[in-house]
């Protein structure tokens, strides 16, 4: 996956898990959810936030509207958005083609785009979750139960 998101110029996608991975790269990007019109209908009583892809989450300063609503292209309150994101239990194709024909052929929209990812990533990015990972593991089977050093418990 990382050799095919490097080597695209735009990207569409079926799941926002990936969204992280996307902003990483710097890809323009639509997200697709495709629901069962009886999930669309529920979703509307219990969904609380505007957006479900977590890279819009985190553009977003009002995480609980009231009221929810989702995701509009063109809409005032979605400006902020990154990755336009269809919740749908219809064909978005149009959609979808609208903003990848825009990011293609638009060089100026694009590297505007780019540059709003570049400011996001660069700012909530960390690194180093692995090795952090990886220290408090070792760090947890070097104890016993009772927080000694493993040497000494034995």
């Amino acid at each position: 996956t990382p050799e095919l998101i490097e080597a695209a110029d735009v990207c569409l996608a079926v799941s926002g898990s990936v969204s992280l991975e996307l902003l990483y790269h710097r890809k323009p990007t639509a997200i697709v959810y495709r629901i069962s019109p009886t999930m669309h209908w529920v979703q509307k009583w219990f969904r609380r936030v505007r957006y479900i892809t977590l890279v819009n989450l985190l553009t977003t300063s009002e995480l609980f509207p009231k009221p929810v609503g989702k995701y509009e292209r063109g809409a005032a309150a979605d400006e902020h958005v990154l990755m336009p994101e269809y919740l749908s239990c219809d064909d978005p194709s149009d959609d979808l083609a609208h903003d990848a024909t825009r990011w293609l052929t638009d060089p100026a929209e694009r590297e505007r785009l780019v540059a709003r990812m570049t400011e996001l990533r660069d700012r909530i990015a960390a690194g180093g979750a692995s090795a952090r990972a990886a220290e408090y593991v070792v760090r947890e089977l070097a104890t016993d139960a009772a927080g000694r050093p493993a040497r000494e418990a034995a």
